[in-house]
């Protein structure tokens, strides 16, 4: 199950994993108070359960008012992969030095977790994998719930060179462990994760998949879902505690 950016970053900041101040709005008149709360320049940004946002211009620098108006109004007549945007996120800019990216991630390949990092934030990992795909580090866990001191301090090293970054690269990573195992996750991502003008590291985008299958421990979890994105027949069979899974064509399966 996808949640919206803007809840992921509620949950990472329950965990302490520093975000930008943020709000989402609905309409226009909450979206000018949020910003003008937040305080410019802020961003507004497009809230769709598919990739793409970026190229399809649903994110939004602002200065100021009226730039939050126009920018609101644009983002409300846009469809992003045949879905139509209902909710914008507005939160404070921040003066971006350098971005990173950092995620846990189950890897079924290999039946275990998975901190991927890169100093190639702020695109498309799985490009990054085919074009670069040296920029990219794992480190598995093998079966542990937190990293390991002998070996975690060389891999952090390797994409934090200075030794400040790397103690707050590692705070956030565990809390990140925190989120993942705690909330039954299937993946949860920091892209990008940056560094400020103020030399410190922030959780600027927010991204997190939770299992199906565990949904049943975690019912605050299941009332963060957006139903405009489940497929009716998918939802009816889930609320019939069925499963069922959408195929294209008229090919099916049924198994008892």
């Amino acid at each position: 199950m996808k949640i919206h950016e803007y809840q992921a970053a509620a949950l990472f900041n329950s965990y302490q994993i520093p975000v930008p101040k943020g709000k989402m709005a609905e309409d226009l008149s909450a979206a000018i108070g949020h910003a003008r709360d937040i305080g410019y320049p802020v961003v507004l940004k497009a809230q769709v359960l598919v990739g793409g946002r970026g190229k399809a211009g649903g994110v939004k620098f602002v200065q100021d008012a009226s730039q939050c108006h126009k920018a609101f109004e644009d983002l409300q007549k846009l469809t992003i992969k045949e879905y139509p945007v209902k909710k914008i996120y507005i939160v404070k800019a921040v003066k971006i030095i350098k971005e990173y990216y950092l995620a846990v991630i189950v890897d079924g390949a290999n039946n275990d977790v998975v901190i991927v990092a890169s100093e190639a934030g702020g695109v498309d990992i799985e490009e990054t994998a085919k074009t670069n795909p040296g920029a990219i580090k794992k480190y598995y866990l093998q079966g542990r719930l937190d990293v390991h001191p002998d070996t975690w301090d060389p891999f952090v090293a390797e994409i934090f060179p200075e030794e400040s970054l790397q103690r707050q690269a590692t705070d956030i990573c565990r809390k990140l462990l925190k989120v993942f195992f705690e909330n039954d996750c299937s993946l949860a991502e920091i892209n990008p994760l940056i560094i400020d003008d103020q030399e410190a590291l922030i959780a600027a985008d927010a991204k997190v998949v939770f299992d199906d299958n565990a949904l049943s421990r975690h019912p605050q979890i299941e009332d963060l879902r957006d139903k405009t994105y489940d497929d009716p027949d998918e939802l009816e069979a889930k609320e019939k505690n069925l499963s069922f899974v959408k195929l294209e064509g008229n090919v099916g399966c049924i198994v008892n």
